[in-house]
């Protein structure tokens, strides 16, 4: 064959039918590398081989093993390979200068027309930035939460600072109130900015990642249906399963990171699709109830409300131990209101609260603070073996531009 890949002809195939087989991989943006099922590599795509410095020519018939440290090489018994469908994991891969990448890696085993392994497929994508990212967000967590629990603390001192001082006190409580101001506003702005910067991730897996994978697919269609061999369809029917398995992936996150039914479809019908991705995911059995009359709803308390909902979820499966819960959303005259409730194990509601009267746990306190920027109320009953309701009433009309 012409080019920089090289291929396994088997019986029956045309070199027109590997020509389309190899120039469908070498526009994929993915790496993808072939080997027998004793590792050595019988075809590799231009992508795979720029990923790890090597040029195509250098790596065909090189031992796979050249991409990995030796002390992560698990190789797979014949055994083994008879068993297993897929395998998928994170790994660290190794270039020709010897400096090392993340890796995500997915495994499949190639079969001929019985069934009989004959090869290894392996998809490889460096996942430096993803890792970059992921860790940075940490670090930027981490600080807010530092910054969260330092200005927490000045207030605190602040009001120790009143209780000595009574000539000062009407200053002193003017002065808390400007700070609880801009700490509330704080909060709620950096709620939003997550929500925002999740949207526009989601929006980047959608227009590139999910657009070429489709792109890809379809074109492994087409080739699929011009080839002759059965062999080679098999096959490309096999890379079009994982590159669909690959969309249906990153369609999942995108809808996990920013749900686009919030954007188009308002709070009722985004808190709905929220019950059900948990209940799916967690095994918690929800009932959701709305009475369907919240049109319109601005659109930063639609943000802000659904993030609390989201909260108010996630630590019903962390911590309430819960088996069924209920998410209640409708209209309270002019205002908004959405009803949590667990049946798990509860918690005495007075521990909540601190010497200064308020909410000290993290999670509740941030959701305390955005509801009444909102200008609304949130209110918590529970007891220990009896469930946990929170109720939440904001304004329809709330002031978000504060």
């Amino acid at each position: 064959m012409d080019g920089n890949s090289k291929i396994i002809i088997k019986p029956g195939q045309s070199n027109e039918t590997l020509y389309l087989f190899k120039k469908a991989f070498e526009i994929m943006q993915l790496g993808v590398t072939v080997t027998d099922l004793q590792g050595e590599i019988l075809y590799t795509n231009p992508a795979e081989a720029d990923m790890h410095g090597y040029s195509v020519e250098e790596l065909i018939g090189k031992d796979v093993r050249i991409f990995a440290p030796s002390e992560l090489w698990r190789p797979l018994a014949f055994e083994q390979i008879k068993r297993v469908k897929r395998l998928k994991r994170e790994s660290v891969n190794i270039r020709k200068d010897g400096s090392a990448f993340p890796a995500q890696l997915l495994s499949d085993v190639i079969r001929d027309a019985d069934g009989r392994p004959i090869g290894i497929v392996t998809t490889c994508e460096d996942i430096s930035e993803r890792k970059l990212a992921e860790k940075m967000l940490q670090k930027v967590n981490d600080e807010l939460e530092m910054r969260v629990k330092e200005r927490t603390g000045e207030l605190t001192k602040i009001n120790e600072q009143l209780q000595q001082d009574i000539t000062e006190r009407k200053k002193a409580e003017e002065k808390i109130r400007v700070y609880q101001e801009q700490f509330r506003s704080l909060i709620v702005k950096l709620a939003l900015l997550e929500e925002h910067e999740r949207k526009r991730i989601s929006e980047e897996l959608h227009d590139n990642i999910s657009q070429n994978l489709a792109l890809s697919k379809i074109k492994i269609a087409a080739i699929k249906e011009s080839v002759s061999s059965a062999g080679v369809a098999g096959d490309l029917g096999e890379i079009q399963k994982l590159i669909g398995e690959a969309i249906q992936f990153t369609r999942s996150l995108t809808f996990e990171l920013s749900p686009p039914v919030l954007y188009k479809l308002g709070i009722e019908a985004a808190i709905e699709w929220l019950t059900d991705k948990t209940q799916e995911k967690y095994g918690l059995i929800i009932d959701f109830v709305s009475d369907g009359r919240l049109k319109n709803v601005n659109g930063k308390i639609s943000i802000l409300l659904y993030k609390t909902v989201r909260e108010l979820l996630m630590n019903i499966v962390k911590h309430a131990q819960a088996s069924k819960a209920k998410v209640a959303i409708g209209r309270d005259g002019n205002n908004i209101r959405i009803a949590v409730d667990d049946n798990g194990i509860g918690f005495d509601v007075e521990k909540l609260y601190g010497d200064s009267g308020k909410i000290e746990t993290f999670g509740l306190f941030s959701i305390n603070e955005r509801i009444n920027y909102l200008g609304g109320t949130i209110k918590i009953k529970s007891r220990p073996k009896q469930g946990t309701l929170v109720d939440l009433l904001v304004p329809m009309e709330s002031n978000t531009n504060k």
